[in-house]
């Protein structure tokens, strides 16, 4: 099979563990890099063995050799990257957040229809084994109608009010770098919210260092808190009308989920993909409680509550969205189904919402 050749634009820590993933698939080759500074570009090159190094994003998008720019600059950038790439004519994948907001993601989504070029937004997560599968296991282990998500992600980090995190013009914030995960996520279970009401900690430098947001549906609810100060349970709670599961511990790349089911007869089954058969006996309603207040999940009188489904990665877990690119452009998709432009767009104009709620009323 003929490798499939990348550009990367950004040279900084997620461009290494993507750079990373492209190196350990075998139909994957990197031509390109650039960087604002030849020197982190020329020092980037070496251990991944890319053949040129660029100081100019224009001539990375340019070269003829690139058939895909991977972006990995910070937020702030990647609205005007991606369109030098598509006018350039380059397939493009970019890092989440995709844009700053709705109206920049909706203008790359255009002008990629447009141009007739593939896009897509590097929201890993969304590509691993566990989040393909994820509809899939609501239905096969007959928990029936998703009713709520419970999402947390959090951790301290250091102030810097001219870092990234920090910095309004560049896109700072805990919504944007950490809450994003669960938007995606809320909107693969359930679409665009009917309502959104949010809460923010508006620090020194005037953006939010944490926040809740509370999404409501026509059947059901999401609850997401993102956070800079501390850190949080970091896992995701689905719950549904007939059972639920745990996403841990880290949802945004776990590679198993806890499972149970409002029937304590019988350990639903699911084919797809292994299914670890742990027996158990406990009272739904207490399992749900516990896991939902943060006691010690997995236990009620020292049995086990929920049946454990795992999905071990086959590969960098960076590898899978790249899978997915040049699965599309092999079969001459300009989008995902998985995560189409539409689904970013939507992610965007909620995250839009959320902020614009902070400062109503």
């Amino acid at each position: 099979m003929e490798k499939i050749a990348w550009g990367i634009i950004g040279t900084g820590w997620i461009a290494n563990r993507f750079a990373q993933a492209l190196n350990s698939l075998d139909d994957a080759r990197i031509v390109a890099v650039s960087s604002r500074n030849f020197d982190r570009a020329n020092s980037f090159k070496s251990p991944y063995k890319i053949e040129r190094a660029y100081d100019n994003h224009s001539d990375l998008v340019n070269d003829p050799n690139v058939d895909v720019v991977y972006v990995a600059t910070p937020h702030h950038t990647h609205f005007a990257t991606m369109l030098l790439a598509l006018n350039a004519g380059k397939a493009v994948l970019c890092e989440k957040p995709f844009t700053m907001n709705g109206k920049e993601a909706r203008t790359v989504a255009d002008l990629a229809k447009e141009k007739n070029l593939f896009c897509m937004e590097a929201m890993w997560t969304r590509f691993l084994p566990l989040y393909r599968n994820l509809k899939t296991i609501i239905a096969e282990a007959d928990l029936g109608e998703q009713i709520a998500l419970r999402c947390e992600f959090g951790r301290p980090v250091p102030f810097d009010p001219k870092g990234r995190f920090f910095d309004p013009s560049m896109g700072g914030g805990s919504l944007l770098d950490l809450g994003v995960y669960g938007v995606s996520i809320a909107t693969l279970l359930f679409g665009a919210p009917m309502e959104i009401q949010s809460v923010a900690s508006i620090g020194k430098t005037k953006v939010d260092e944490q926040c809740f947001v509370s999404l409501k549906y026509q059947q059901g609810f999401a609850s997401l808190t993102s956070s800079f100060r501390n850190f949080l349970s970091n896992d995701a709670h689905v719950f549904c009308t007939q059972g639920g599961f745990r996403i841990c511990p880290l949802f945004i790349e776990s590679e198993k989920l806890e499972l149970w089911h409002l029937s304590t007869d019988s350990v639903p089954t699911v084919s797809i993909p292994s299914y670890s058969n742990k027996k158990h006996k406990s009272n739904f309603l207490t399992g749900l409680l516990q896991s939902y207040f943060g006691n010690k999940p997995g236990k009620n009188d020292n049995q086990e509550i929920f049946s454990t489904i795992d999905f071990a990665y086959a590969h960098n877990r960076y590898s899978y969205q790249a899978m997915e690119v040049m699965h599309c452009l092999r079969e001459g998709l300009t989008e995902s189904q998985i995560l189409p432009l539409s689904e970013s767009v939507l992610v965007m104009d909620i995250l839009d919402r959320i902020r614009e709620s902070w400062h109503s009323g």
